[in-house]
């Protein structure tokens, strides 16, 4: 089964065994950057300062989760590193709510903007993501800065949003969404940020754009060998921290539910890293390969 990490406990009575594993994937939010207020950078550290993270991953993740400070996530493996995530995280976009109001005070003072700011927290019709947004647009709300809301919407409404130059682009409201990203670090950066992937050519939605983000990019590209390419993600990673186009979330645990029953060694089970590709080990209708619990 693929179990919902809030609906875990339901299993532990059961004959069900929870493995989990490093995931690709991550969660993330997009400020507007080209709309006012968010042109200003204090107002999207500010936001980023005020999210609730940990929190969130031990009520919505149940621990199962690691926060992040930009797209690399640990099931990139060799180009994750512990230390420089929490490095960034301390000094750029980790929570710090005494810092995050001053910013947002600040911004609203140089742009001239009286609160309450109305503002939208969009995303999409997920039991978990929508937990996750609701527990954002409060934290806002809370706030004496923003009269906020959460609108969830089907994926298939979201989307066409997302890719219309005249919609989220647009707006002065935030979207959060999960991105897949794959085994490759460009897979998590490249079509998010690069300028080339503007929409509605790419899935630059918030039209980010940035000479030194498209030159590493690029330059990641066409470096061979993963302990040359490693410190030109890292780089990508302090910028993304740095300039706030996005604040990267977390990366929740790939989690399967495993019958022992049915395989030889709970030990030996190891979920794919990549949840759209979870099921491949067992059911590959593409090579016409099915595999059968053992009698």
């Amino acid at each position: 089964d693929n179990a919902a990490p809030f609906e875990l406990d339901q299993w532990e009575n059961q004959t069900g065994d929870i493995v989990t594993g490093s995931a690709v994937g991550y969660d993330f939010i997009t400020y507007p950057v080209n709309q006012s207020p968010f042109t200003n950078e204090k107002l999207r550290r500010g936001m980023t300062r005020l999210l609730p993270k940990s929190d969130v991953i031990e009520a919505v993740f149940g621990g199962y989760a690691t926060e992040l400070a930009a797209p690399i996530s640990p099931g990139l493996g060799a180009f994750w590193d512990e230390e420089h995530e929490q490095n960034l995280l301390d000094e750029y976009v980790g929570q710090n709510e005494e810092e995050g109001l001053r910013l947002i005070g600040e911004a609203f003072e140089e742009e001239d903007i009286e609160a309450p700011f109305d503002i939208s927290f969009i995303t999409n019709v997920n039991r978990t993501r929508e937990r996750w947004m609701e527990i954002i647009q409060q934290t806002m709300d809370e706030t004496e800065y923003f009269n906020a809301e959460l609108d969830v919407r089907s994926f298939d409404d979201l989307v066409p949003f997302l890719l219309d130059p005249e919609g989220a682009a647009a707006s002065t409201d935030v979207v959060g969404i999960g991105w897949t990203g794959g085994s490759d670090p460009d897979g998590h950066i490249n079509q998010l940020l690069h300028s080339s992937q503007h929409v509605p050519d790419g899935f630059n939605w918030n039209l980010y754009e940035n000479e030194e983000m498209d030159q590493l990019i690029t330059e990641g590209q066409t470096t061979l060998g993963t302990e040359e390419r490693l410190p030109i993600y890292q780089d990508i990673q302090e910028l993304v921290a740095q300039d706030v186009p996005m604040a990267n979330m977390w990366t929740g645990d790939v989690i399967d539910v495993v019958n022992p029953a049915n395989i030889e060694s709970v030990d030996q089970w190891s979920p794919h890293p990549n949840a759209s590709n979870r099921y491949n080990t067992l059911y590959k209708p593409h090579l016409d390969e099915v595999v059968y619990p053992s009698e």
